[in-house]
Order: C-alpha cells, then structure tokens, then sequence
C-alpha cells in the first residue's frame, strides 16, 4: 500500500543544489509533485522515517526537513527547534 507523504525542507545556505534533493524525491516514488518550492508530495510506500532517512544523504548537516506520512498519522524530522518538535510530540508525531 502507497502512503501520501508531505515533506517540507529549507536549505540553510542558499547555494544549496535544489535539483539533488528533487532527484531524490523521483527516485522514491513513481508519482510526486512539488507544491510550492520546498514542499512535495509524494504517493509511496516508503514510511516517514526511509524518507527521512533517505533525503539525509543529499542534505546538508543543517538543513532543515520534516516528512508527514498523513496516511498513518507518522512523522520523522531533522533540524526543527526545540520548541516545534516539543509541540509535534505533543501531539503524538
């Protein structure tokens, strides 16, 4: 079964290369679409955490991401603040 997975990242450099991550993203999915620039979604049976995992390899040490698996309700992140991952487990992610 396919998950519809939401991911949203932000580069800390800007000189970060874009088309990296976007050739990461098609290769985990047949069917993915960019949303607005730094936020996709993608129809995949990869969890939230083998995407997370797997976009660690093409992102920088301090580079930001979150993936949302919003068809089992799961999340897996790099990078966010205390304060956003404090509320995100709060409510249960």
């Amino acid at each position: 079964m396919a998950n519809d997975i939401f991911i949203s990242f932000e580069f800390n450099r800007p000189d970060r290369t874009y088309d990296r991550v976007v050739h990461a993203f098609k290769s985990l999915c047949e069917s993915c679409v960019e949303i607005h620039y730094g936020h996709w979604y993608l129809n995949t049976p990869q969890t939230a955490a083998q995407v997370c995992d797997r976009l660690k390899t093409v992102l920088a040490d301090n580079d930001k991401l979150i993936v949302v698996d919003a068809t089992n309700n799961k999340a897996a992140w790099i990078n966010l603040g205390a304060e956003a991952v404090r509320r995100l487990r709060e409510q249960g992610f």
